[in-house]
């Protein structure tokens, strides 16, 4: 066994080291159901257990994985060259797909969505075939290499061009992205081909022969396709359509069945083989929490599925309009960037200055680099919020009032005004909003400063990689949503003031660094505008604010001459009733008690923390509009305080008063 001083940076460094391995055994780009399980389960095992410092354990690990890259190898299967994009058709000067499509097949096209969509308002894309995540990888003068075919239907296909906002139409606009023509060519390989093989599909199929042959299945047929390859070539091209008229697409493959042996082999034996390395180097479940973790994950997965069951499909049509569409298209265009090797496009990612959510693109190209156009980083930040505000009740208010508290989270809007509903959460991450990540990673920051204020009986830990965790996580934070702006100085000045008071200076340093990439947003702002934004360009925008700084200082000196501007009064009284209305009552007894324990030196030091924190969020309300999602993890801490508050203030009041009035 390992022995180490430095407990919590062990643990860190191997749970990072295992992380590597599993990343080796599952691959990147891996877009199925499986990889979803298999990372739910390194995440259930990093929660709900402990890791191992066993030597021997190790071994079998690391032996695992090699054997993973051997079973790779051996599996090898030829790949299908597919390509595919979003077709627009109409009179224009340029117009990539009349030059490259197939004749016959732009003409169908063509002809349909000049009958499907007269109002169109889109212009055509710059290049025959959309750029799949994929290519990132594994080149390809297409969209992407694939090694089955096996889709229901068009969100299942998973092209990205569905989500570009280029085809952004409003109103009676057309065409609707939901409603977008497409084409898909696939390029199959003659070793996947015997006698039994068969191409099944419903819709419209070109196949590529002496000339193209149209194929049309209402409904869905299988043809063997042996016979339609021809001796002069080695491989069969068919081109699918479905242009709004047509029958809506399904298309799946049934090569041979050597190759599907192999296909299903590779596949589950890599899940296999994830899933017995985290139980060799895992140990000591805590029950509690594998139930609570899981049951977070299943009744996210329902909620999910019940908002919006495309989920189904593993691709998410985000809504025009919103952030959400916006910012996968940022990520997108970086894709294309690094796929071209320019990174100082990629770095750019789709705008010169940051605008509302700068690190949010980033985070969806992790996701794609990860899982392709699975939208596992909406599950993962779903079901961590709340085992992260659990962490954060249990610790504060013991594990009745957590256990109470998270219920209501999950099952009872009673605290809904608060932002503190699971399904509110789940509309936001699905609709492509940065608040919950971002709202994930501030708590997070609480989470750990509670847990390392308690075990070091409130002296923050001499463990270096504590500080970079609660930094990074802080950044991410204010990189995913400027607007905690407030928040994040209090508790980085608290966690700093904290530091050089026990002269821990190392510490200092640490924290710094874990700091360092809310730098990215001004540097990328100056290079890119040759101005100074430290953050994002929506601060300053008049739309967003509700009432401005000198609008409070010219007020205060009218009252200071006796001469009230009564048009002023009315303005940003008119804002703050339209943040806050007088009747809403909870909200009053929130920010009173918040104000309370700040001031109340018989407070726990993290509760006055988190109220600091509050109060300077809710100070935003003075000035800008910060109502809806912008609010929730201002409310949220807000109902953490006031929970502190009657537990350790007004109960034991209450109580004492009772007991004088009984005497």
């Amino acid at each position: 066994m390992l022995k180490k001083k430095n407990t919590l940076t062990l643990k860190v460094l191997f749970n990072l080291f295992f992380i590597i391995n599993l990343l080796i055994i599952s691959g990147l780009i891996n877009s199925s159901w499986v990889s979803l399980l298999i990372w739910i389960t390194l995440f259930l095992c990093i929660y709900a257990s402990k890791i191992s410092f066993s030597k021997k354990k190790w071994i079998a690990v690391i032996c695992i994985t090699i054997f993973s890259l051997g079973i790779k190898s051996s599996l090898k299967t030829p790949f299908i060259i597919e390509g595919s994009n979003v077709f627009i058709g109409g009179s224009f000067e340029k117009n990539v797909f009349e030059n490259e499509l197939p004749t016959v097949v732009y003409e169908h096209l063509n002809n349909d969505f000049i009958k499907k969509f007269p109002k169109n308002i889109a212009a055509p894309s710059d290049y025959l075939f959309d750029n799949a995540v994929t290519k990132f990888i594994n080149k390809t003068n297409e969209s992407r290499l694939v090694k089955t075919i096996a889709w229901k239907n068009r969100n299942a296909l998973q092209l990205s061009a569905f989500n570009n906002t280029k085809y952004n139409a409003y109103g009676d606009q057309q065409p609707e992205r939901k409603e977008l023509p497409y084409f898909v060519k696939y390029t199959i390989p003659i070793e996947l081909i015997n006698n039994s093989s068969k191409l099944c599909w419903k819709g419209e199929a070109y196949f590529h022969l002496e000339e193209y042959k149209n194929i049309s299945h209402p409904k869905k047929e299988c043809v063997s396709i042996k016979k339609y390859f021809s001796k002069t070539r080695k491989n069969l091209t068919v081109w699918f359509i479905e242009t709004g008229i047509t029958p809506k697409l399904e298309v799946s493959l049934k090569p041979k069945q050597s190759i599907s042996i192999k296909n299903l082999l590779s596949k589950y034996t890599i899940f296999l083989l994830s899933i017995i390395s985290c139980f060799i180097i895992y140990k000591n479940f805590n029950r509690f929490n594998v139930f609570f973790f899981s049951f977070s994950f299943l009744f996210s997965i329902l909620l999910m599925y019940l908002y919006q069951p495309s989920i189904l499909d593993k691709f998410l049509l985000f809504e025009g309009g919103n952030d959400g569409l916006l910012y996968v298209h940022f990520a997108h265009l970086i894709i294309d960037s690094l796929i071209l090797n320019d990174y100082v496009e990629a770095f750019r990612g789709g705008e010169n200055a940051y605008d509302l959510m700068p690190f949010y693109r980033y985070f969806w190209v992790l996701n794609y680099i990860l899982f392709a156009e699975s939208p596992w980083i909406i599950f993962f930040t779903i079901v961590f919020i709340p085992l992260v505000v659990f962490s954060i009740l249990r610790n504060l208010l013991g594990k009745s009032w957590a256990l109470f508290l998270i219920c209501c989270w999950y099952f009872i809007p009673i605290f809904e005004a608060f932002g503190f509903f699971h399904f509110y959460y789940i509309k936001l991450a699905m609709r492509g909003f940065a608040e919950p990540l971002s709202n994930l990673f501030f708590l997070l920051s609480i989470a750990v400063i509670i847990n390392i204020y308690k075990k070091n009986n409130n002296v923050i830990a001499d463990e270096k990689i504590a500080y970079i965790i609660m930094s990074i996580c802080l950044s991410m934070a204010l990189g995913l949503r400027a607007n905690i702006l407030p928040a994040f100085l209090i508790v980085v000045a608290y966690i700093f003031i904290s530091l050089l008071n026990q002269k821990q200076y190392k510490g200092v340093l640490f924290f710094a660094l874990g700091l360092s990439p809310t730098l990215i947003m001004p540097i990328h702002n100056f290079y890119f505008t040759k101005e100074f934004i430290p953050l994002t360009i929506a601060a300053y925008k008049d739309w967003n604010l509700g009432a401005k700084p000198i609008d409070y200082i010219m007020l205060m000196i009218s009252f200071i001459k006796f001469n009230i501007d009564l048009s002023l009064l009315k303005k940003i009284t008119s804002h703050i009733s339209g943040e806050i209305k007088l009747y809403e009552v909870w909200y009053h007894a929130t920010i009173f008690s918040t104000m309370y324990i700040s001031i109340d030196k018989k407070s726990d030091k993290i509760i006055r923390l988190i109220s600091w924190a509050t109060l300077s969020l809710l100070s935003l309300i003075l000035f800008y509009h910060v109502g809806g999602r912008y609010s929730y993890l201002t409310w949220t801490l807000s109902l953490i305080v006031f929970s502190y508050w009657l537990k350790n203030n007004l109960v034991p009041f209450l109580r004492k008063l009772k007991k004088s009035h009984a005497s």
